[in-house]
Parts: C-alpha cells; structure tokens; sequence
C-alpha cells in the first residue's frame, strides 16, 4: 500500500522555565542607564520578576521592564530590565531575573 500524502505534526513539549546563562555580567559607566536583558525558555509561559537586591522592582519612571518573544520560538521570552545606576553605588549593583510557571522555576543573579 502506497500513497503520497503527507501529514505535519507540530509537537510542543511543555517544560519549566530555563534561563539563558550568557547574559551574568553587564558592564556600564556609573550614572548612566542601562538594559539587562532575560531570555526565559518556558512552556507554558512563565511569570517573571525582577529585584534589585531582596526589593521587587514594578514598571515605573526609574524601571522600564518589558519583554517580547524571540522570533521563530514561541517557548522563548526575551525580558528588559532599562534602569539608570547611580553614582554613588560604592559595589556591584545585583538585579535577579526569576521566572516560573506551574511546573517549576529558575532565576539568574545579574550584576
């Protein structure tokens, strides 16, 4: 028996939440803004928070956060973090990306 239809299969595997190691470290002048960015792996789609330190941070005029998907991977999310640093910081500044969704979770400290 022979034919030549074909049928596609489209196949999403539903997983935690993984964030992209290759962004730790972000280097940048006192006193000037800057965007640290998240890339989250996550079916179904994951919440995320940012902190600064232990204080979770919210949209605001001092905290632009944004995100969009990665183009051609509907699991992928790239999330934004634009802020300015002070100049007064007299250490590293952290910021945490955490993302989770109902099957697990994974967080990144960027400094």
């Amino acid at each position: 028996y022979t034919t030549s239809d074909s049928v596609s299969v489209s196949l999403r595997v539903e997983h935690a939440p993984h964030i992209d190691r290759r962004g730790e470290w972000v280097h940048s002048s006192q006193d000037t803004r800057v965007s640290i960015t998240c890339h989250v792996s996550s079916n179904p789609t994951a919440d995320v928070t940012w902190y600064h330190g232990n204080t979770q941070l919210t949209p605001s005029s001092q905290y632009n956060i944004t995100s969009e998907n990665y183009p051609d991977n509907d699991d992928v999310q790239i999330w934004t973090l634009t802020t300015e640093l002070d100049d007064d910081r007299s250490q590293d500044t952290v910021f945490r990306c955490e993302a989770s969704n109902s099957l697990g979770e994974d967080s990144i400290n960027i400094t």
